[in-house]
């Protein structure tokens, strides 16, 4: 799918390093989280792309850049950080054998969530330019705008999952933090749709036809905080497996209703889905805890 005068090599070291560096950093990072290392779970992952982009400044200022180099520069620097924070924190007592397969078995469920969530967010690309190129770019800024305006309530759920797991008292104080990251989430999503008439002074007025996509995409965060929610109680009760059925299935009505709706809709269409996937996800992770806990009481009786 690439131009044919991409060097293939570079590009597929690029692809390999690139996933094994950002997985291998994501998982040490989340190691300092569940240690409740705040600090060092935010250091790590802001590492990452500090150094790329400090390699980047290096490489175009010492050499002639060419594509060929910087694909092989990048990579190398990926793949050097991801192994030096990995020898960094690699303890000193060794671990068990079965512990490591447990980690590998119970993290199974979050590699396809994780998979699940990507596919939902890409695959309408490919759909939407179809129709139009300018299509599949509205979406991405609508996307991007989201994510960087959601990140302060990323960063709030991510420094309190590790406490709330830890506290006997969890869903008690769930209750109280999903009302307000909930509440700040809806604030979010009023304050993207206000500021969504500044992109065309931003990127110019060709992109104006992105306000309404930024507008109407402007609500899915706090869908998506719902959604981590009904992933901390699945967790809580030690049913993980709960949350790669809830993700396949949300990846596949993703799929489904992308492939139906953005052909006719465009735009709409593919925003329509994104909702819709999130709702399926939250309405099976509920559905299975809900049968799950009527199971149990049965089994009592």
């Amino acid at each position: 799918m690439l131009p044919h005068d991409v060097p293939w090599v570079a590009t597929s070291a690029l692809i390999v390093m690139e996933v094994a560096s950002a997985s291998m950093t994501d998982l040490l990072a989340r190691s300092e989280q569940a240690r409740h290392r705040i600090s060092q779970y935010g250091a790590i992952n802001a590492g990452l792309p500090f150094v790329r982009l400090l390699a980047l400044v290096i490489y175009a200022g010492t050499t002639v850049p060419t594509l060929n180099g910087w694909l092989w520069f990048y990579a190398c620097v990926g793949g050097t950080y991801a192994v030096a924070i990995y020898v960094h924190l690699q303890p000193k007592e060794h671990s068990d054998t079965d512990a490591r397969k447990l980690s590998i078995r119970e993290g199974l469920p979050f590699v396809g969530a994780a998979l699940s969530l990507r596919l939902q967010a890409e695959f309408n690309k490919p759909l939407l330019a179809r129709i139009g190129f300018d299509q599949a770019a509205y979406m991405g800024i609508a996307q991007r705008a989201t994510d960087l305006v959601s990140l302060p309530l990323m960063a709030l759920q991510e420094a309190l999952w590790p406490r709330l797991y830890a506290d006997n008292e969890g869903h008690a104080r769930l209750r109280k933090a999903s009302l307000a990251l909930i509440s700040l989430g809806i604030l979010t999503g009023v304050a993207l749709w206000l500021c969504a008439g500044l992109v065309p002074l931003v990127l110019g007025k060709d992109f104006i036809l992105a306000v309404s996509a930024i507008r109407w995409i402007a609500w899915l965060p706090t869908l998506q905080l719902l959604r981590s929610f009904s992933n901390f109680q699945a967790v809580a009760a030690h049913r993980t497996g709960i949350v790669g059925v809830s993700y396949m299935i949300g990846s596949l009505a993703a799929l489904c209703l992308m492939a139906e709706l953005i052909p006719p809709f465009g735009l709409r269409g593919a925003i329509a889905a994104a909702y819709l996937s999130e709702m399926a996800i939250i309405a099976t992770q509920q559905f299975m805890l809900l049968a799950g806990r009527q199971h149990s009481r049965e089994r009592k009786q």
